[in-house]
Parts: C-alpha cells; structure tokens; sequence
C-alpha cells in the first residue's frame, strides 16, 4: 500500500510540475504582489526584475492582472523584455479602471476564489511584498502542498526583509505545536531575485517530505 501511495505521489509531481528541459526552469509561474503605488521603491524594482528574468528566461506569468503598483512594474518590466503575461482580474474590479492594457491576455473572473483556481494552473509560485490578497494568494498555494495534493515550488523573494515578521510568525507556529516544523519546508526563502531563479532551478523545496507521504 506504501508504495502505491509513493508511486502515486512521484505521478503526481511529474504531472503537475512541468519543467523546460534546456534550463530546468517552470513553464509558467504566478507571481503574488502588492498593486499599491505607494510602496517602498526597493520592492517596485524587485518586481521588474522578477518580471524581466522571467521573461528572459521564457517563463509565462500569471498576475492580479493589475496596472498599478508592484504588478503593474512587474508586468511592464516583462513586456520589454519580450516577455507574455496573463491576468486574472474579477469583474468588480472594471469599474476602478485597473487593468493592465498591454498584456497578451486578460481574463475576467467572477471572483478572488475564481482567480485563486486560474493560478493553481502555474507550475511554480513566486510570492513578493504585498498585503492581504498576496498573502491569501501565498496561503493558497502553502496549505494544498501540505496535504501533497501538489508539490510545486513556492519562493518567497524576502527582499529588504519584508517577510522577517511573517516568517518569525510561523516559527510561532511550530512553537505552539500547531505547525510541524518539517512544514517549514513548504516554501524556499530568497533575499534576492537572482537567488529566486537559482531556486527554481535546483528545485530543493521540500519535496517528499511531508508526513502525509511519508512511507
């Protein structure tokens, strides 16, 4: 029965985590972010970068979809650099005049929760400084991994320390005994954007290590 369980398990990653076989590297990656302009400046340059390695490195993004903030940066660092975008914003969002107009593809769902299935699809995550929507993004991809119903990477760009409080947080966690501390393993932790494409190519976060799976 364990083996079944493993061999369904090794099945499941091979088909949910597709990979380029020249640079080892997501087909397709969501990036979570802020959309608010008034932002620490450091950040809005973490997005463009992200967005430019992205699409130097043919990685198709799926955004918030957004024309503002670190989306917006993100987004139109991508486009220089050839890159292809898809957005996901819900309809109540037409009439704030938000959306980004110079992507490929923009999709309008009918609600966060709609948007939150359009980016399970991603084949790997990328979580940046943002508010509740990045963090009710990041959470929604953290707690299916814990279950192995998938076992994507998820990489928080911990740029000027932004994530410190949130990842002492979790330490809480473990500490309170309502989170195991293989859990930790969930997401890889980067300071920087160069070190989130490094991440990626090894693929060294916490696979086959949850106790759901473990054999």
């Amino acid at each position: 029965m364990k083996s079944v369980q493993l061999l369904l398990y090794l099945l499941l990653v091979i088909s949910q985590a597709t990979f380029s076989q020249e640079n080892a590297l997501p087909r397709s990656v969501a990036v979570f972010c802020a959309s608010s302009d008034k932002i620490n400046p450091l950040y809005l340059q973490a997005a463009r970068d992200v967005g430019r390695l992205c699409a130097e490195n043919n990685m198709v993004i799926l955004f918030g979809g957004a024309n503002s903030g670190m989306m917006g940066a993100m987004a139109d660092a991508a486009l220089a650099a050839g890159g292809t975008l898809k957005g996901f914003l819900p309809e109540a969002g037409r009439i704030w005049n938000v959306d980004h107009k110079e992507i490929q593809e923009m999709n309008w769902v009918q609600s966060v929760y709609e948007r939150l299935r359009e980016f399970d699809e991603a084949d790997a995550f990328i979580v940046l400084p943002g508010g509740i929507g990045t963090f009710h993004e990041a959470l929604n991809v953290m707690a299916p991994k814990q279950y192995g119903i998938h076992a994507k990477p998820i990489i928080f760009v911990n740029v000027g320390g932004f994530f410190n409080n949130f990842l002492t947080f979790l330490e809480g966690l473990v500490l309170e005994n309502t989170l195991k501390r293989e859990h930790l393993n969930l997401v890889t932790v980067v300071s920087s954007v160069d070190e989130m494409i490094n991440a990626l190519q090894k693929q060294s976060d916490g696979f086959l290590t949850h106790e759901w799976w473990r054999i």
